[in-house]
């Protein structure tokens, strides 16, 4: 929809003697955009492994090597390793009391405007 009216609004503006020629430059241009974009995309995607690779940034701001943590998490220390036991729940166990009177107090606020979610996952769910 938007390339036909972009066609059309490009042909009304280009002097009628060379509009031939105006838009065939405009879909050339379009298709080396077609053609290129994947193989730019392709290449930063790599180039950001690549990086990813190479360790993570700690706190203070240095590069550490270590790609993935071995410390256990709980509430006090995080995890740095970004791996979920996947047990239903124990999100609990990484949140504070804080944070879960913040979480609880969202959902109150907020299950008046959204019911559908409510029906969906269940007050008691939500409200851990």
């Amino acid at each position: 929809m938007i390339f036909s009216s972009t066609q059309s609004l490009l042909g009304q503006l280009s002097p009628e003697e060379y509009r031939a020629g105006f838009m065939a430059v405009n879909v050339t241009a379009l298709s080396l955009g077609q053609a290129s974009g994947p193989i730019l995309a392709g290449t930063m995607f790599t180039k950001m492994k690549e990086k990813s690779n190479q360790g993570h940034i700690e706190k203070n701001g240095s590069l550490s090597d270590v790609l993935v943590s071995q410390e256990v998490g709980d509430k006090n220390t995080p995890s740095k390793a970004h791996i979920r036991k996947g047990i239903v729940g124990d999100w609990k166990n990484y949140l504070s009391d804080s944070e879960l009177n913040f979480s609880r107090n969202y959902v109150q606020i907020k299950k008046e405007t959204c019911p559908h979610v409510i029906d969906f996952f269940s007050l008691e769910d939500l409200l851990c």
